[in-house]
């Protein structure tokens, strides 16, 4: 994982699978070269909003996460250990 997307959460308090999901919706987004803001515009989720979970400074709503992935073209599921 990119150093700067990994130093750039914080990680107390916050579960494997948690820090995986926000690493890899942070992957997704830079990879798409979008933007907070262009999420922004494409969710109607206030960029700070967006800042602070990708920051885990707050736990975002599993509907916020779904809106997240939905305005990157991808879904979220679930998968059997």
């Amino acid at each position: 994982m990119n150093k700067k997307i990994d130093n750039y959460i914080n990680k107390e308090k916050i579960s494997e699978e948690e820090y995986n999901l926000i690493m890899e919706i942070i992957k997704i987004r830079h990879e798409n070269k979008l933007s907070q803001k262009d999420i922004e515009k494409l969710t109607g989720i206030s960029q700070s909003n967006i800042a602070r979970f990708e920051k885990n400074i707050h736990s975002a709503s599993l509907s916020t996460v779904i809106k997240i992935l939905d305005a990157m073209g991808y879904k979220f599921t679930i998968q059997k250990k």
